[in-house]
């Protein structure tokens, strides 16, 4: 199918790619591709000039930069609630128009979960819930029910952890 897709959409890692090697999967990736992950806090390396240019190079080529759900969890973590807000105002000014909000490292509850995702979303941003665990596998029901949490709060997207879709062992 050709882009705008609203089914069988695609997700690539950015792990800190250089502008140029962006610029030659964008060459290369482009028809594939609808979703960028800037995964962990692989955003904060570049200066802002720099990921301000490298955020624009994806979605000029149709392709939605979002980041990655646990720097979220970084700034709730050691911050509180008090820095959420102006953590995901300071996402938008630098142009990302999309992240995911995930509870990977930092345990959310439901109440949780859906506070931070109206909370971007009051922000002006697209949230991308992810739900399931690094850790152990959840059951069907629980990742349906983490999933209703994220769609009735607002999200456009719900992501399944990936190594909820490895069997262990």
């Amino acid at each position: 199918s050709t882009k705008p897709r609203t089914t069988g959409l695609t997700m690539m890692l950015d792990w800190g790619l250089a502008h140029r090697r962006t610029e030659d999967y964008m060459e290369l990736l482009e028809p594939y591709v609808d979703l960028v992950k800037i995964v962990v806090g692989t955003a904060r390396l570049y200066p802002s000039d720099y990921l301000t240019r490298k955020l624009e190079l994806y979605k000029n080529n149709n392709v939605l930069p979002f980041l990655g759900g646990q720097f979220s969890e970084y700034v709730y973590a050691t911050q509180g609630w008090d820095g959420i807000a102006p953590f995901f105002q300071e996402a938008k000014r630098l142009g990302f128009d999309a992240l995911e909000i995930s509870d990977n490292c930092v345990p959310l509850s439901d109440d949780e979960r859906a506070r931070m995702i109206r909370a971007a979303i009051d922000c002006g941003l697209e949230v991308h819930g992810e739900v399931g665990s690094k850790v152990e596998m959840q059951s069907p029901a629980e990742l349906i029910s983490q999933a209703k949490v994220c769609l009735n709060a607002g999200c456009e997207i719900v992501l399944i952890e990936g190594a909820e879709l490895v069997a262990n062992g």
